[in-house]
């Protein structure tokens, strides 16, 4: 036997026109029991969608026969908070037996210690198809715009931002990667011709290190003569920085010539490893003519020169103004 819900109301149920809501609290299930509420007290759509619910639920069977079950009101409102809260089953199960407000909604004396058990909760409401949930949806909407006609003209959104995996950037940093990379390319290239010119490439590795830690415990310390020291250093990275790039070009060049010797007929085309190795050889010089602009020339560099990875060049800075994170690198 089926209902529409509970038509006379028993000893300890609250009416739905009394239910009071706490309008300061954040959680998401608050404003979807209000919005079944004022749902309660339009009939003509309360009606059509319990008679959807209904279709579901009985099908061509005769809702007066059998044993008494879930009230479609019922189903309406666990089905709501389910999906609104997206909830699983076992939280659903929780709160239909728990949660006062909730009870309240569905018409349950306060004095009435029914409970549902998970299986019927599980049962009801997934005898209910993804069209009629999508009708329901309609309807609700239907309404909504009636309450404010206006909502249609405007259409509100949420972004975020689609953060890359990276380090945060400075000139610095982005310097050493640049130098980290084209070292590691420029080896494995000479390994692969066994051209000489890279046999502390270790070392050198580590000095360009120890020069970045110099300007990062430099830029935190409140010394006089701070933007003296941080000149000096920047200046020494950005020298190295060069000798690098030259020995680099300079082992490019001595694979063309070597392979050319071995085969006159070489093609002097550009494969996607001497790409890379170029690439990160003009992003390390990039890197470096910014620095010198910004550190020796006091010059504010614009946002849209800024690089903020050479390993993913796309990476912009987003300023969204949210908090806890207002700026984000996306």
């Amino acid at each position: 036997m089926r209902k529409n819900f509970e038509p006379q109301i028993t000893f300890g149920t609250v009416p739905v026109s009394n239910i009071k809501f706490d309008i300061f609290c954040r959680h998401e299930i608050v404003p979807i029991l209000m919005a079944l509420q004022h749902l309660y007290f339009n009939k003509p759509v309360l009606n059509e969608i319990l008679e959807l619910i209904k279709k579901d639920i009985v099908g061509d069977k005769n809702e007066k026969l059998g044993c008494s079950g879930m009230h479609y009101w019922e189903i309406l409102v666990l089905a709501s908070v389910r999906l609104g809260c997206d909830l699983d089953y076992d939280a659903l199960h929780d709160l239909a037996n728990n949660h006062t407000t909730l009870r309240d909604i569905m018409q349950i004396s306060r004095l009435d210690d029914q409970r549902f058990p998970r299986t019927t909760i599980h049962d009801n409401i997934t005898k209910l198809s993804p069209e009629t949930i999508f009708k329901i949806s309609d309807i609700i909407v239907r309404l909504g715009h009636g309450f404010y006609p206006k909502a249609i003209e405007k259409v509100r959104g949420d972004s975020f931002v689609v953060q890359k995996n990276i380090h945060y950037p400075t000139d610095a940093n982005l310097i050493l990667d640049g130098i980290h990379k084209s070292i590691k390319l420029s080896v494995s290239l000479a390994d692969a011709l066994n051209i000489s010119g890279w046999r502390q490439h270790a070392s050198l590795l580590k000095k360009i290190k120890s020069i970045l830690r110099n300007i990062q415990r430099t830029a935190k310390s409140k010394r006089k003569n701070k933007e003296e020291q941080l000149k000096k250093l920047y200046e020494e990275l950005i020298k190295r920085a060069h000798k690098i790039i030259e020995k680099s070009l300079d082992t490019i060049c001595t694979f063309y010539f070597t392979q050319f010797e071995l085969n006159p007929t070489f093609s002097f085309e550009i494969d996607s490893r001497m790409s890379e190795i170029l690439y990160f050889i003009n992003a390390t010089q990039n890197m470096c003519e910014l620095a010198e602009r910004r550190v020796f020339e006091n010059e504010k560099i614009p946002n849209s020169e800024k690089i903020f990875s050479l390993f993913e060049p796309f990476t912009e800075l987003i300023n969204r103004g949210k908090m806890p994170f207002p700026i984000e690198f996306g």
